[in-house]
């Protein structure tokens, strides 16, 4: 006789083609149990034959089993798709590391007989450039006004990791100029940025600012 624990579960997984049957053992041998005793009380059980107890234990077992199986499929994993959209927006940027530089010709370099007064010049800033654009950008440089006649301001931006320096270009005339051409997309990072001001005699005392604008372009 089988005996079970009050909250023992055996439990057996049969195949029959695509559909799985879980059997709770102590169930069935409980439910088989209350078939025999009341077979076993009654008139019919001293005249089934062999042929008629297989065939009922045949059909409790399949009637058993219909209510007992769970589908393959549904015990199985389910699954579903999603189309992600995906894009990435132009990015070109152009930056300076400070706003402002000062250039002063104090006339220390003057000398009698010459036109020439001195000139002025720093290197202490620099420039960088992103950008994902498929073509190749340049940098132009534009002061805001036109210097005055006899003096001269320029500008040389280097550059060694991604693009072609013009070298040093004279801005006076306030027109745009190409300073770095054939920049492919990545980084400029921290590039030095060189200005020059040199001014004549005949020019004058002058006091003042110029805005230079840097301009990242096709």
């Amino acid at each position: 006789m089988i005996q079970y624990s009050h909250n023992e579960t055996v439990v057996l997984r049969v195949c029959f083609g695509k559909w799985l049957i879980y059997m709770d053992l102590r169930v069935w041998h409980e439910y088989w149990s209350v078939w025999y005793q009341t077979m076993k009380h009654s008139h019919q059980y001293h005249t089934f034959t062999g042929v008629t107890i297989m065939k009922r234990t045949i059909s409790i077992l399949a009637a058993a089993a219909f209510f007992a199986f769970i589908s393959e499929s549904a015990i199985a994993q389910s699954s579903a798709q999603q189309t992600v959209n995906l894009s990435v927006s132009a990015v070109q940027l152009i930056d300076v590391s400070s706003g402002s530089v000062t250039l002063s010709i104090d006339g220390s370099a003057a000398v009698a007989g010459t036109n020439a007064v001195g000139s002025a010049t720093d290197n202490s800033t620099s420039y960088s450039i992103t950008h994902n654009n498929g073509a190749n950008l340049r940098v132009t440089a534009q002061i805001d006004a036109a210097m005055p006649a006899g003096m001269t301001l320029s500008i040389d931006l280097a550059n060694a990791s991604n693009g072609t320096s013009a070298g040093a270009v004279d801005l006076s005339d306030g027109t745009a100029k190409d300073v770095v051409t054939t920049i492919a997309k990545g980084v400029v990072s921290a590039e030095t940025i060189s200005y020059s001001f040199a001014a004549d005699a005949d020019a004058g005392q002058f006091s003042g600012s110029r805005t230079v604008t840097l301009t990242l372009t096709n």
